[in-house]
């Protein structure tokens, strides 16, 4: 059982991390006697310490105290380090066993961090003191091609603040960390005008191609790209960023096309002008 418990403890947690209402820890007392149990801290901010089903020694000294795992009394660890919750807990056991040592580990945090949006797999996630956005995302299986990590939001639970860039950042229990859609605009003479998903590395006839290809007037040749920054870019010297709008021109004269229809119309006029005048 002992065993089983220390497999369960998480990493070492930064030594300033305040115990938390459902912080689940994990009790070893060393020395004279051996036994490790796991507790969580309850509603009131306590944990129990127990006696682990050996002899005790009488908080009054002499009397030998027989014991059946019963609970010997209550520290309240709510709002105190490891370090500092391991000290009473330490002070309050020796009240019952000579000659021992006590260690407290975090077995299991209460509480999540929830990742959202275009990740892998979006869901909840153990919250960890220390754990980074970058951390969490990367426990979500990363983002998907079309995922901005760079303008990530993050929910803290009462207040919501606008990711920076900052995946560095340490969120606090309970938040939501969003990761947006990055899109590709494409607008003018296409068939299916629109925005599509960011891939990186694609090509404009990539995203050209998602809008339905270029109408019987597109003429890619003549299109540009908008930056984020509003500079117009050729086609054909620009790499595909997110945001970036792709707009397909207008061929106006299309050659022998464009002349018959000009030439037919202007016949059905003269015809009719003719027509009148008899």
């Amino acid at each position: 059982m002992i065993t089983l418990l220390l497999l369960l403890v998480l990493p070492p947690v930064p030594t300033d991390y305040k115990l938390q209402i459902g912080d689940e820890l994990a009790i070893t007392i060393a020395g004279n006697i051996n036994f490790t149990y796991s507790q969580a801290v309850s509603p009131e901010g306590i944990i129990f310490i127990q006696s682990g089903g050996f002899s005790l020694r009488s908080p009054a000294g002499g009397d030998i105290v027989p014991s059946g795992g019963t609970i010997l009394g209550t520290v309240k660890v709510l709002g105190l380090t490891l370090d500092e919750a391991r000290k009473l807990v330490e002070q309050e056991v020796k009240h019952y066993f000579k000659n021992i040592s006590i260690s407290l580990s975090i077995m299991r945090f209460e509480d999540v961090v929830y990742v959202e949006g275009g990740v892998v797999r979006p869901g909840a996630y153990s919250f960890f003191p220390g754990k980074t956005v970058r951390d969490y995302i990367g426990l979500a299986g990363g983002p998907v091609p079309s995922g901005d990590i760079e303008n990530f939001n993050l929910t803290p639970p009462n207040n919501e603040v606008k990711g920076a860039g900052n995946l560095d950042f340490s969120p606090s229990r309970n938040s939501v960390i969003f990761v947006p859609y990055a899109y590709v605009y494409v607008k003018g003479e296409v068939n299916r005008p629109g925005n599509f998903s960011y891939e990186s590395g694609k090509k404009v006839l990539h995203y050209i191609g998602m809008a339905g290809g270029p109408t019987e007037r597109g003429n890619i040749k003549k299109s540009y790209v908008i930056k984020r920054d509003g500079t117009k870019v050729s086609i054909d010297k620009t790499e595909i960023e997110k945001e970036d709008i792709i707009v397909v021109s207008k061929i106006y004269l299309k050659w022998w096309q464009d002349y018959v229809v000009i030439a037919s119309t202007a016949t059905s006029i003269l015809i009719a002008w003719l027509t009148l005048q008899k």
